[in-house]
């Protein structure tokens, strides 16, 4: 399938103020980090050959099915398809694994995974737009017609869609509009696949998009043991990060509250998990500072968290190299350790031509920075990252570089 014209595939890049903020301070240095690459094993599971504007694959995730049996899910943008990679057992052996094609017609998947399967919403291309789409698969799904798909929201231009399941397998969705200007929200609390069960509304109308090409993340959503929905989402032209949470009746707009928890020059990327302890963490990139340097911030709360000071943040890591847009994943694993991906430049480097895979976890007390461990992958011209633990906490991360689509399991 030849690239789409016009905006399908790729929002044009807005202009947004980037300079330096008074409210920034410089970040030292990072130490020098890491590089552990026989600590992961890495090995290539796809590969996109008519990669000519950046990566050819987006947004990937990572879901362990079981103790041996991985799917990830993923963009290929070059084609404009969601695709699915998935593994049974010996997930260490290439030959393992088995690619498809979930949609032939689509955009930047996120994925859960509950007891009846794999949930995907993304943006699917419909004429010369892009509507929000819902597709499931309840096994076997690197057969296409295994996956069922209902439209969410035909009235919006969708950019930068999270997902969650609930404690009683219901589906919340938060993502922006790129034409209207806005914040939704999306829930279904069963039978998803027909249209009526989905219930859309406008969490808040922004001054700019959510996102301005394809690919970001700027939003997060998750849903703790109660059944609270906890949000996130980055308004990088006014350099600030907002969490809202809503208890019950979630599409009611005036059952959310909302509280600003961070602000820098510009703030990008984000990604939430909540741990086993039931606090919330939400991971972001902030920047630059009076020197430069962009940073990748944890803010975590563990209770009241619609309130500012009930936050805590810290620097995980500095990086002259960033952009608002570069990628970050958080996955919390047993006994509440965190695990992240991100990317990671030497200062002199060159953004696209040298940002590595990193790798970062923390057992206790994270919002130290001193007490997060870090490894690089070794791996080139990074541009996207996901991560997951298996039910024995092994983490595994999925990383587009370039056209290439690679995954990496620890040893």
């Amino acid at each position: 399938m030849a690239r789409m014209s016009g905006n399908i595939g790729r929002v044009m890049l807005l202009a947004a103020t980037a300079g330096a903020s008074c409210r920034d301070l410089a970040q030292a240095p990072n130490p020098p980090p890491i590089v552990v690459e026989s600590a992961f094993r890495t090995f290539l599971l796809d590969h996109e050959f008519n990669v000519d504007y950046g990566a050819g694959f987006a947004r990937p995730t990572v879901l362990f099915e079981g103790p041996s049996s991985i799917s990830v899910v993923y963009g290929d943008f070059d084609q404009g398809t969601v695709k699915y990679a998935g593994c049974a057992s010996s997930c260490g052996d290439t030959t393992s694994w088995h690619l498809g094609v979930v949609d032939s017609s689509g955009y930047d998947p996120t994925t859960v995974l509950t007891t009846t399967g794999l949930h995907t919403i993304y943006s699917r291309a419909v004429n010369t737009t892009l509507k929000l789409e819902y597709t499931y698969c309840p096994g076997g799904c690197m057969v296409s017609r295994h996956w069922s798909r209902v439209p969410i929201d035909t009235a919006s231009y969708p950019v930068s869609a999270a997902l969650a399941s609930d404690p009683s397998g219901g589906l919340h969705a938060v993502y922006g509009d790129f034409l209207g200007y806005r914040v939704r929200y999306a829930e279904c609390p069963g039978d998803c696949l027909s249209p009526g069960s989905w219930g859309t509304i406008d969490l808040v109308q922004i001054r700019t998009p959510l996102a301005t090409i394809t690919g970001e993340k700027n939003a997060a959503i998750a849903v703790d043991a109660a059944g609270a929905t906890h949000v996130a989402y980055s308004l990088p032209v006014e350099g600030l990060l907002r969490y809202a949470v809503c208890t019950t009746a979630c599409t009611n707009s005036g059952s959310w509250i909302s509280t600003d928890i961070d602000f820098a020059a510009t703030i990008g990327t984000v990604a939430m998990t909540l741990d086993s302890a039931g606090a919330v963490n939400v991971v972001y990139i902030a920047g630059p500072s009076l020197d430069g340097r962009w940073s990748l911030r944890l803010a975590r709360c563990s209770s009241g968290c619609d309130h500012a000071t009930a936050w805590n943040k810290s620097t995980v890591s500095t990086d002259a190299a960033y952009q608002r847009q570069q990628d970050v994943a958080i996955t919390a694993g047993p006994a509440g350790t965190l695990h992240l991906a991100f990317l990671l430049a030497p200062d002199s480097a060159s953004f696209y031509e040298s940002r590595d895979i990193a790798y970062a976890t923390c057992r206790t007390a994270c919002a130290d920075s001193t007490h997060w461990q870090r490894l690089l992958l070794g791996l080139s011209r990074a541009q996207a990252v996901a991560v997951a633990v298996d039910p024995g906490g092994r983490p595994s991360l999925s990383a587009v570089s370039w056209g290439s689509f690679w995954f990496s399991a620890r040893k």
